[in-house]
């Protein structure tokens, strides 16, 4: 009886994998030994280290809270005296924002050991440039408040200066530590440039909207050939923002002949214009397989048609009008895409196997 027991079995996963590895001949077994303490010290080392990486996550966020939490305050304290300080005291209250957020991070950088270090350090990095960011973007609003009271500077040219400090103020942090937060205010603060700028050149409200629709446009294929060939780090956080700024540059001609009071001659070119973009997504998708241009041909497809309809029938379709045309548009654009999706996906796999057969 007793010689007929299964020895007990050690569920230690350390010996579980030398043992199969032994059994498949991939070591000897006179070499078992040394291979368990191997991989029970490869093992053991995994969780320190999850533990560590999950201390320096929570550190992060600690730390976008707190600075959160300081910046509110900060904004809530000058909400509530901003009518009792004086011009002065608004000035010296602006620009000790924007000292303080610079040089917190600057000093978190010099902590991390400079600019090389927070390139390694992730964690670092990115509250460095929020913080910097952050400062960039508060001395744009500062500086336009200053000119605004100091200087007899035209109102949109005042906005023209703001939008362009902080453009560039955001390219130097994006420069000196890329990331995907001053990523997003570099094309926004491009964006509000161009508005401001087109506003300030034109004084009729048709040009300036013709113009701001074609500066976005043109942005959005300039981001798009940033992100492809590199020069932006995110690709697709760069391909993603180049599709909202060019729907946006094509929308905005809709929404101007709708709120702003152009004929109906802008909200054409603006359907035609979406149009354009979005059969552009789909080329961008079919050559490079890249989903926010997907999403681009999509959207704007669905945008142009359902717009298109309602406004040719003048306000007839109604509301469930306007979603049937919405919901068989994107039904389409949807399908398409998948059949693109299968097609690559057949033509990938053919390709592999071609490799592997040659």
């Amino acid at each position: 009886m007793l010689a007929s027991r299964r020895p007990l079995r050690d569920d230690n996963p350390a010996t579980t994998v030398v043992d199969a590895l032994v059994a498949k001949g991939l070591i000897a077994s006179q070499d078992a030994a040394t291979a368990g303490s191997v991989v029970r010290g490869v093992l053991s080392s995994e969780v320190p280290e999850r533990d560590r990486r999950l201390r320096g996550i929570m550190a992060e966020v600690a730390g976008y809270l707190g600075g959160v939490l300081v910046v509110a305050a900060v904004a809530v304290a000058l909400a509530t005296q901003w009518v009792a300080l004086s011009t002065t005291a608004r000035y010296w209250a602006l620009a000790g924002c924007v000292a303080v957020l610079a040089v917190a991070g600057m000093a978190v950088m010099v902590v991390s050991g400079g600019r090389d270090a927070t390139a390694v350090v992730d964690a670092r990095r990115r509250l460095t440039a929020l913080l910097l960011t952050g400062a960039a973007v508060v001395t744009g609003p500062s500086v336009a408040y200053w000119a605004d009271n100091e200087t007899a500077i035209q109102p949109h040219w005042i906005s023209v200066l703001a939008s362009g400090l902080v453009a560039v103020l955001a390219i130097g942090v994006y420069l000196l530590l890329t990331n995907g937060l001053t990523h997003v205010v570099f094309a926004g603060a491009l964006m509000f440039l161009s508005e401001a700028l087109s506003n300030a050149v034109f004084e009729s409200s048709i040009m300036a909207a013709y113009a701001v629709a074609s500066a976005f446009l043109t942005l959005a294929a300039i981001w798009v050939l940033a992100a492809e060939i590199g020069w932006l780090r995110e690709k697709t956080l760069g391909r993603l923002v180049g599709g909202v700024i060019a729907f946006w540059g094509a929308q905005l001609l809709v929404i101007a002949a709708s709120w702003g009071g152009l004929d109906r001659g802008a909200a054409w070119t603006g359907y035609l214009a979406l149009a354009v973009v979005g059969t552009v997504g789909f080329v961008l998708y079919i050559r490079l397989q890249a989903w926010p241009y997907l999403v681009l041909g999509v959207v704007a497809l669905t945008a142009a048609a359902t717009e298109a309809a309602v406004d040719w029938s003048e306000g007839s379709l109604g509301a469930a009008g306007a979603l049937l045309v919405a919901g068989a548009v994107l039904l389409g654009a949807s399908a398409l895409g998948l059949r693109l999706r299968r097609r690559d996906q057949h033509s990938g796999g053919a390709g592999s196997s071609h490799a592997l057969a040659g």
